[in-house]
């Protein structure tokens, strides 16, 4: 059972945790002499992203969200790309998901089905052009890059599915667009 409060501990402990790395990494590179003070900066909450690029791409959620959008869309353009990825980051913050991208293209529909397909298939490693394409699309969208338009249109759209299926979730939820070969839902 999930309660606000466990999404308020998952985010604090987040913090803490990216904070004391980011401390140690400063005492390494620098000690500290006898009597200088530390300066203590705020740290943005995982929905408002502001995390300096070298720091984000050794993060498994970089790597997980760029994976997702690869084998979800990665033949598609941009649009389709920062769509897929936008969806995943919708279900971070909404409670009938985990609260994290590794969490949300991992989860099991009724502990059996995979919701992201490609996590529960065999698969290559991601490679190529596409493979770079989707890493960027990954980068800008846990840095908050994407423009307002694309983020207004996708705003509470917590689902998705290839024109090539029909899945039954759809029948309940509201449909919003078309991107290339993806139906999207809230």
């Amino acid at each position: 059972m999930k309660t606000p409060f466990s999404k308020i501990g998952v985010v604090i402990v987040t913090l803490a945790m990216l904070y004391f790395s980011l401390e140690l990494k400063v005492h390494l590179e620098k000690p500290l002499e006898k009597k200088q003070s530390v300066e203590v900066y705020e740290i943005p909450l995982p929905f408002e992203p502001r995390v300096v690029r070298n720091e984000i791409t050794d993060t498994k959620e970089y790597r997980c969200l760029s994976e997702a959008i690869f084998y979800e869309a990665g033949t598609q353009s941009q649009r389709g790309k920062e769509a897929v990825a936008l969806v995943i980051l919708n279900r971070t913050t909404h409670n009938n998901f985990p609260y994290s991208v590794c969490g949300v293209v991992s989860q099991r529909y009724r502990n059996q089905n995979c919701q992201f397909s490609y996590f529960c298939k065999r698969r290559q490693s991601p490679s190529g052009e596409n493979w770079k394409e989707s890493q960027e699309v990954a980068l800008r969208a846990l840095n908050g890059e994407f423009d307002e338009i694309s983020i207004d249109k996708m705003k509470n759209v917590l689902y998705f599915h290839s024109d090539k299926v029909n899945p039954q979730f759809h029948q309940r939820r509201t449909f919003v667009t078309r991107i290339e070969n993806h139906l999207f839902y809230r």
